[in-house]
């Protein structure tokens, strides 16, 4: 899940957010105040969009979904094999992709400068995958495909614009990426191994900090990371968050498991 506010007021204390409901295969946006019920204003079935319909069980276990555009775009993942960006105004994706069985996984998605997609698969294949989805937006088997690296526990990718870097982070490492426009590729230019200093390996949620650093999670808790320091420094010891979104003004959303890796319920920490 991901916090974001969108229209809100200065001093509002409304939070507005996107969610991924795994049960019913949706995403949905909703908006709650202090003391209040939740509110839900949006909802992107893929079932109802015409343009992913026929390939709407690539979207059942949605895993991720991150704001980007200033809350015009909603992108997600789901371990299904599926991954779009969909378009908040319409609630229609703009595009979509959708990896072959043998290639299933998608946990984590970015887009690239250039308009292709960054895809950190877990579960089926362990890689890093670069997709060309232009050409072809509602036709995934036409799309240029390209593996990129393997990528144990693919779980976390953002692009830095600041550094001109992908940050992808996998089981054991977190890589820093400088991303080849000429021959959709990638290579490494630096690599933590935070499975001893952050406790325990897992590594699972990845999250830029609006500071020129990251929120990474894992099984133990949330780290905070600084790519200049190198220092991954513990922020909340809590075991399992699944999803960290942080607000700098209005506080923190969480997610943490109640049922294996899924919850009936959100987490605001408030400043």
């Amino acid at each position: 899940s991901a916090l974001f506010v969108l229209g809100a007021s200065a001093g509002s204390e409304d939070w507005r957010f996107v969610a991924a409901e795994q049960g019913a295969t949706n995403l949905v946006i909703a908006s709650a105040a202090p003391g209040s019920p939740l509110e839900f204003s949006w909802k992107w079935d893929p079932h109802e969009d015409p343009n992913v319909a026929k390939d709407a069980e690539a979207f059942g276990n949605i895993d991720e979904c991150k704001i980007v555009d200033g809350g015009r775009t909603v992108l997600a993942c789901a371990s299904n094999g599926g991954a779009a960006a969909i378009d908040v105004a319409s609630c229609r994706a703009r595009w979509y992709l959708k990896l072959a069985p043998d290639t299933a996984g998608p946990h984590s998605l970015e887009i690239l400068p250039d308009g292709r997609v960054a895809v950190a698969c877990s579960v089926g294949i362990d890689k890093l995958i670069f997709v060309d989805v232009a050409k072809h937006p509602f036709e995934p088997s036409k799309q240029t495909l390209k593996e990129v690296m393997d990528l144990p526990g693919g779980h976390g990718v953002v692009w830095d614009a600041k550094r001109d870097s992908l940050f992808v982070l996998g089981y054991t490492n977190l890589f820093e990426m400088a991303y080849r426009k000429d021959s959709m590729s990638a290579v490494v230019k630096r690599r933590w191994d935070f499975s001893q200093v952050a406790v325990d390996a897992h590594g699972h949620d990845l999250v830029a900090d609006g500071r020129d650093g990251y929120y990474m999670t894992n099984r133990t808790g949330v780290w905070g990371f600084n790519p200049d320091e190198g220092v991954f420094k513990p922020v909340m010891m809590r075991a399992h968050v699944k999803s960290y979104s942080p607000d700098g003004e209005k506080g923190i959303l969480l997610q943490i498991p109640t049922e294996k890796w899924w919850s009936d319920r959100l987490i605001v920490i408030t400043p």
